[in-house]
């Protein structure tokens, strides 16, 4: 019964670490949020965004757990819809990033508050936290009990965390290599994948508002085409 036991609990370590790690290093708004904060205004200001799932992925994963079993397609266009204005709000930002905006005396901290509510805002964060999470909370405590089941929890939110800081100090590193110049284009680039996950969001709403149809049902229907049915 020990050795269930431990091996029930080293499991749930392995999965919640590996889940997280694979969420923090996955390309998505926060993570171009931590790295462009990081270039404007060094990791003393960046390593509180790495904070932000442990204030955002808790509320949307008890709305998993005890409020509804399923999110409806309009909830999430909505989210989804408000998360690309935001995104587009500060791609433009970004996109309008200067060599002065380097100078750490002038260059304003970006709000701890938007962080989250872009986090908060992100469509993935839902769907992740109704799928992935969710199933996962729900497995181990129906197998080992709700102890199992928080130490995944704890697992995932210290891994995304740890991660989301080695990211925060890797880019305070590597900014002594570039010049204000380099800077610059790198947060242009960064507002273009900024703007390109906005538009994504924006398509997955019109997909769950039924304006469009997803890109796996005309898949579905090119296969059938090519199998003759």
């Amino acid at each position: 019964m020990a050795v269930e036991a431990t091996t029930a609990l080293a499991g749930a370590i392995a999965m919640g670490a590996g889940l997280g790690f694979f969420g923090a290093v996955s390309p998505g708004p926060l993570q171009t949020i931590i790295v462009s904060e990081t270039l404007a205004n060094g990791a003393r200001s960046a390593w509180r965004a790495a904070f932000a799932p442990v204030c955002t992925d808790p509320f949307a994963l008890a709305l998993a757990l005890f409020v509804v079993s399923n999110i409806t397609d309009g909830a999430l266009a909505c989210v989804a819809f408000a998360g690309a204005a935001l995104l587009f709000r500060i791609a433009w930002a970004e996109f309008r990033t200067t060599e002065a905006d380097f100078d750490f005396s002038q260059k304003p901290r970006r709000p701890f508050y938007l962080i989250v509510a872009l986090n908060f805002l992100n469509p993935n964060l839902w769907i992740y936290s109704f799928t992935v999470n969710a199933l996962n909370v729900s497995a181990f405590q129906r197998d080992s009990g709700w102890g199992v089941a928080a130490t995944y929890l704890i697992a995932f939110f210290v891994s995304i965390t740890l991660c989301n800081l080695a990211i925060v100090f890797l880019v305070a590193g590597l900014k002594t290599f570039f010049n204000a110049r380099w800077l610059v284009f790198v947060n242009r680039a960064l507002s273009v994948f900024l703007t390109v996950v906005a538009l994504r969001f924006v398509w997955l709403g019109c997909e769950k508002l039924g304006f469009i149809e997803s890109a796996a049902t005309e898949t579905a229907r090119l296969a059938l085409a090519l199998c003759g049915g």
